[in-house]
This record gives C-alpha cells, sequence and structure tokens, in this order.
C-alpha cells in the first residue's frame, strides 16, 4: 500500500484522512458485474510513468455499441449545436 500511496501522490491525487482504497480480484469484480448487471467487464494493465501497476477498467465493445446505436436514434436536428459558435 505505501508504494500505491506514493504513485498516487506522485501524480497529484490529494489523498484524504477518510479515503480508501480498495483491492478486488479481477475475477470476482467481472463475475459481479455480469451477474447483476448484465455487463462484460475487460481490466487492461495500463502502466504509468509513476504508476507502473495502473489498470483499466472498461466495458466491452459490443456493449459500448449497443449503447452508442441506442443513443444515435436521439440525435436530431433539433437537439445538435456546432461545436464552434
Amino acid at each position: 500500500m505505501a508504494q500505491v500511496r506514493e504513485s498516487m501522490t506522485e501524480s497529484g491525487f490529494a489523498l484524504r484522512q477518510n479515503g480508501r482504497f480498495a483491492v478486488l480480484r479481477v475475477g470476482e469484480a467481472k463475475a459481479v458485474a455480469k451477474n447483476m448487471l448484465g455487463l462484460d467487464l475487460r481490466f487492461e494493465h495500463m502502466p504509468l510513468d509513476n504508476d507502473p501497476a495502473h489498470s483499466g477498467m472498461f466495458l466491452s465493445q459490443v456493449k459500448e455499441l449497443a449503447i452508442a446505436t441506442e443513443l444515435a436514434f436521439l440525435v436530431t436536428n433539433d437537439n445538435t449545436y456546432p461545436a464552434i459558435g
């Protein structure tokens, strides 16, 4: 935990007195997401310069595509605006 704390503070993250870190097993987290929420989670090791243990958690691309497809039906000329105004 000392290395985790050190890497967090070096990356500019402010640790608070009442803050907590949780250590989860990847398999258990994936099982809960699947069984309770119907989501397929993916974990990827993504080391940073000051945090070699850093990982990311992602939804499956299929789920992201399904959500994006559904949201696309909500986009109309009435609710879109120029990026530069």
